[in-house]
């Protein structure tokens, strides 16, 4: 338990008081004096603060799930769910299920994929992570498949709004339906994902 001098007058500002972007929690010496006996606590010197970023304090970035849309050619285009319930690894799914006719036959298309994402920094408004995407386009004529490690970002905006965005290294492979081998490709391309989410 840590123990402060007695001199000191501690006033927190209470949770649902809280406006600005950061909490701030002012200690404040009212007199001379030295720390209680067998206190680990240095003697205060005057006035103090202590910053405590939003994510700690129910911001956007701290929030466990986030719905909205995204674009990405690495990590799967469409309606967009993504897990933050643990804040050290993040995870994400997307889907976008569409229709279109070919030749006079109409044909499913469907893009999907995920991702995990793990962040190494994070103030409160932005966060930054690595990430690992994958994606799969089903389409009439092929099926298209990637792979890519990179990085991205969230930025909040508001209380409970973020963008996302993030750039990757896409290992890819697409293998025509139609059993033409000589029309498959495989390859190294950079991808990109955009998107928006809304927090809760």
């Amino acid at each position: 338990m840590l123990l402060l001098p007695a001199d000191l007058d501690l006033h927190l500002q209470p949770q649902a008081a809280v406006t600005a972007p950061y909490q701030i929690a002012q200690i404040v010496r009212s007199g001379g004096g030295a720390p209680a006996a067998g206190s680990d606590v240095a003697p205060a010197q005057g006035l103090g603060t202590s910053i405590v970023p939003p994510v700690l304090a129910g911001g956007p970035l701290a929030r466990a799930h986030n719905i909205g849309f995204q674009y990405s050619n690495i990590a799967g285009s469409g309606l967009t769910y993504r897990n933050w319930a643990n804040p050290s690894l993040g995870f994400a799914v997307s889907a976008f299920p569409q229709q279109e006719t070919v030749g006079g036959v109409t044909n499913g298309i469907f893009n999907y994929g995920g991702q995990v994402m793990l962040p190494f920094y994070n103030s409160g408004t932005t966060r930054l992570y690595g990430a690992l995407s994958a994606g799969v386009g089903e389409l009439p004529e092929s099926r298209d498949t990637n792979l890519a490690p990179g990085v991205g970002a969230d930025y909040a905006l508001g209380d409970q709004f973020i963008l996302n965005a993030g750039v990757g290294l896409s290992v890819f492979n697409s293998v025509r339906k139609d059993g033409n081998t000589s029309l498959n490709r495989s390859g190294q391309v950079f991808g990109y994902t955009l998107g928006g989410q809304f927090c809760f």
